[in-house]
């Protein structure tokens, strides 16, 4: 999995992350974000994850650190849908269901 932080660097210029950007690959996935999205994400305590069907991508997106976004992408064969849960989430393929949980102690977070 690719995972990349971004940080905001003008209240004009586009946020733009996803894997390798500006390298070529085969099932590119980039994402454009507002400069104060990473600030609305912090100020309501939220995230977002959704599936990209026909591109077969997971996308987890949250508040980074120094007001930041964090983004994580991984690949699923036609990854149909998501369900959060208490702890974690559900991921659903065309053949097979994924748990996903958190590893961390309720308040924790992982630094590395």
């Amino acid at each position: 999995m690719q995972s990349s932080t971004t940080s905001s660097s003008s209240a004009s210029t586009p946020i733009i992350a996803g894997d390798g950007v500006g390298a070529p690959q085969q099932n590119p996935f980039h994402a454009t974000f507002s400069s104060d999205f990473a600030a609305w994400m912090t100020a309501y305590d939220l995230s977002l994850g959704f599936t990209t069907y026909t591109a077969g991508k997971v996308v987890l997106l949250g508040p980074g650190r120094s007001g930041s976004i964090a983004v994580s992408e991984r690949n699923f064969g036609q990854a149909m849908a998501l369900r959060a849960t208490e702890n974690g989430f559900y991921l659903f393929t065309r053949y097979q269901v994924w748990r996903f949980e958190n590893g961390l102690d309720v308040g924790a977070s992982f630094d590395g």
